[in-house]
C-alpha cells in the first residue's frame, strides 16, 4: 500500500516548487537584461570615450592656449629684457666712450730710450752712469739707474708689447698726447752714443699704437749736439715729410691744424737766431710754409720772457716736476705767468708731476727731491694747474725713471744693499687712476 505523506511534507514540496519556478523566471529575466545591457555597453563605452576625447582635446586646446600665452609672455619678457640690456649696453658704451676718450689737452712726456739684451742686444739707459766723477754704471736687471723699479721690469722701448701697454695705460688715464723725447734722426743722448737715431726709429711704432687707442704723438726736440735754428728747420721738414700724413701726429685743429713741437732747453739758442725761422720776416722762416708748426719753448726763469717774445715762439711749458726748482716750475708763479702769457698772445702749459727722486744717478741732488706723500704732492700740483684752466696741461712724466717722475706702475724690490722706492700702500697703477680723476675735472668733455 503506498505510503501517504503527511500534510506538512506536501506543503514543503509545494513551496519548493513555487520557489523553483520563481527562481527560473528571475534567472531568464536576468539573462535577458544582461544581454540588453551588453548591447548597450558599446554605446556607453563609445560615449565615455568620446567625452574623454573631448575632454582631452579641450584640455589640449587649453594647454596649447596657455602655452601660447606663456610663449607670448616669455617672448615679451625676452624682448623687454633684450631692450633693457641693449639700452644698458649702449649706456655703458656711451659712458666708456665718454670716460675713456683721451683728452688732446693733456700731454705727457715720454722717454723711448730704454733697451735690453733680449730686444736690443745690450742694456740701454737702465745701466745709467752715476753722474759723479769716475761714476760707475749700474748692472741690470736687478740694479738699475732709477730710485723706483718698473712693474714691467727693465724693458725695451722697442718692444711692441711694451709700447702697446704704455699707450693702453695712457688711454685709460685719458692722456691724449704723448710727447716723445727725440734726439734727431741721426743723433743720440750721452747714454745712447752707440745707438744713433734710436729715438727716431721708434716714432712710427708709437704713431701706429697711438692711433689704435685714439691718442696722438708729438715731438720733444732735445738739445742734441749742434742743435740750432737752421738744424731745427731741417728737423721740422724731416718730421713733417716723414710723419705728417700719419693720422696720429698731433696737430692743433684750433690753430691752423699745425703740428705742435716742444723744445727742451730752448734757451741754449739766442732769440735772434730763433727769429730767423720763427718770425714771418725771418731769413729762413717756416711761417706760412708747409713746415710751419706751433713752437713751444721751455720757461726756466724770467730771462726766458725775452727769448720767447723776440724769438717768436707760440707758447711755453714749465716741464720740471720739482715745485721750486725753477721759476717756471714754482707753482706760486703760475698765476702771474698765465697772465703774462695771455697779454703776450702766448700759450701757457703748466707741467705737473707726482714727485721727484734721482739720487741713484745724482747722489748730490738731495735738495730737489720731492716726496710723493702717497699722492698728495700730485694732487696739489695738478689742482693748481687745473685752477688756471690753461689751454693744455703737461705731465712730467710717463716714464722718466732716472728722475723718479714716472706715473707708470712701479713695484717694490729689495736688493742686498738697496731697497727701491715704491707706491705702497698705494697700488702700482695708482698714479694712472689719479691722472684720470684730474683729467675728468680739467676736461670732462
Amino acid at each position: 500500500m503506498p505510503r501517504v505523506l503527511p500534510f506538512t511534507s506536501r506543503r514543503s514540496i509545494q513551496i519548493w516548487l513555487i520557489l523553483g519556478v520563481l527562481g527560473t523566471t528571475f534567472l531568464w529575466f536576468f539573462i535577458l537584461v544582461r544581454e540588453d545591457d551588453r548591447s548597450v555597453l558599446p554605446e556607453i563605452i563609445q560615449t565615455v570615450q568620446t567625452n574623454q576625447d573631448r575632454t582631452i582635446e579641450k584640455t589640449r586646446d587649453n594647454d596649447e592656449k596657455k602655452e601660447d600665452q606663456m610663449q607670448t609672455k616669455e617672448t615679451k619678457v625676452d624682448e623687454d629684457l633684450m631692450q633693457t640690456e641693449t639700452k644698458s649696453l649702449v649706456k655703458i658704451e656711451e659712458n666708456l666712450s665718454t670716460n675713456a676718450k683721451p683728452s688732446p689737452k693733456v700731454i705727457t712726456f715720454y722717454y723711448p730710450w730704454y733697451g735690453n739684451p733680449e730686444v736690443n742686444g745690450a742694456w740701454m739707459h737702465w745701466n745709467h752712469k752715476v753722474l759723479i766723477k769716475d761714476g760707475s754704471f749700474y748692472e741690470p736687471p736687478d740694479s738699475i739707474g732709477a730710485d723706483f723699479y718698473p712693474q714691467l721690469g727693465p724693458y725695451s722701448s722697442a718692444d711692441p708689447i711694451v709700447i702697446d701697454q704704455h699707450l693702453k695705460w695712457m688711454a685709460e688715464s685719458r692722456i691724449g698726447v704723448l710727447c716723445t723725447s727725440w734726439w734727431g734722426k741721426a743723433n743720440s743722448d750721452g747714454q745712447l752714443s752707440k745707438s744713433s737715431g734710436y729715438t727716431d726709429k721708434l716714432v712710427k711704432m708709437l704713431l701706429d699704437s697711438a692711433a689704435k687707442y685714439g691718442l696722438q704723438v708729438t715731438v720733444h726736440l732735445e738739445p742734441y749736439e749742434g742743435r740750432g735754428a737752421a738744424s731745427v728747420k731741417e728737423d721740422l721738414i724731416y718730421i713733417i715729410e716723414q710723419y705728417g700724413d700719419h693720422p696720429a701726429l698731433y696737430r692743433d685743429p684750433t690753430r691752423g691744424n699745425r703740428p705742435v713741437v716742444f723744445f727742451y732747453d730752448s734757451y741754449l739758442t739766442p732769440a735772434e737766431e730763433w727769429a730767423t725761422i720763427l718770425s714771418p720776416q725771418g731769413s729762413n722762416t717756416i711761417r706760412g710754409t708747409n713746415y710751419d708748426a706751433i713752437m713751444i719753448g721751455l720757461y726756466v726763469n724770467d730771462n726766458d720772457k725775452r727769448l720767447l717774445v723776440n724769438g717768436k715762439f707760440d707758447g711755453f711749458y714749465t716741464y720740471f716736476a720739482t715745485d721750486g726748482f725753477t721759476q717756471g716750475s714754482t707753482t706760486s708763479n703760475w698765476p702771474s705767468l698765465s697772465n703774462w702769457a695771455t697779454s703776450n698772445d702766448l700759450l701757457f702749459l703748466p707741467c705737473v708731476g707726482p714727485g721727484y727722486a734721482d739720487v741713484r744717478i745724482r747722489p748730490w741732488n738731495h735738495q730737489n727731491q720731492r716726496d710723493r706723500r702717497q699722492g698728495l704732492y700730485y694732487d696739489e700740483m695738478f689742482k693748481k694747474a687745473v685752477d688756471l684752466n690753461p689751454p693744455f696741461i703737461g705731465i712730467t712724466s710717463f716714464n722718466e725713471w732716472h728722475e723718479g717722475t714716472q706715473i707708470e706702475p712701479s713695484v717694490s724690490k729689495q736688493l742686498s744693499d738697496y731697497k727701491y722706492f715704491d707706491f705702497a700702500p698705494l697700488e702700482p697703477d695708482y698714479y694712472l687712476k689719479k691722472t684720470k680723476e684730474w683729467v675728468d675735472v680739467y676736461d670732462p668733455s
